[in-house]
């Protein structure tokens, strides 16, 4: 599974840098309140954060497979067809974004909803593609349970 594993952790690091870029650093509000600028594309972009800030790529590195380690039980307690575990991976993943719509003193309103459609759809297609990932490789579902 340590293939596996690589292959989970950079699905998630592509998918946050890819929406973090196309939707929520596309808002002047975002880059305004992070004191940053839209260098062009998005590769200038990966470019400049591995100077300024290489911690960041381990970090969602780590969150990746954080995250997988939350859908491993989901999928093994699902029943149903591989794509309702998926389903129900997805929504989990993206309902977590959910505190982005309570009002907080850190983030202007303009912030948390650029950040929340970024983190729903981005954190769904993850949930959605680590599941049928995990499910081709290893059907959880049918391991030790009957």
């Amino acid at each position: 599974m340590d293939r596996e594993l690589f292959v989970i952790a950079i699905l998630y690091v592509f998918i946050y840098f890819t929406f973090g870029y196309f939707i929520a650093w596309k808002s002047e509000a975002v880059r305004i309140y992070y004191g940053g600028s839209d260098p062009g594309s998005f590769f200038a972009h990966i470019a400049s954060l591995l100077r300024g800030e290489p911690l960041l790529f381990l970090l969602q590195v780590v969150r990746g497979l954080l995250w997988a380690a939350i859908a491993v039980p989901v999928i093994r307690m699902m029943r149903g067809k591989w794509w309702e575990a998926g389903l129900a991976v997805a929504l989990l993943f993206a309902t977590a974004s959910s505190l982005l719509l309570i009002p907080n003193p850190l983030m202007p309103p303009e912030v948390r909803m650029a950040h929340l459609i970024e983190t729903v759809t981005s954190n769904f297609l993850f949930g959605w593609l680590l599941t049928i990932l995990l499910e081709i490789k290893y059907p959880l579902r049918r391991i030790g349970i009957a």
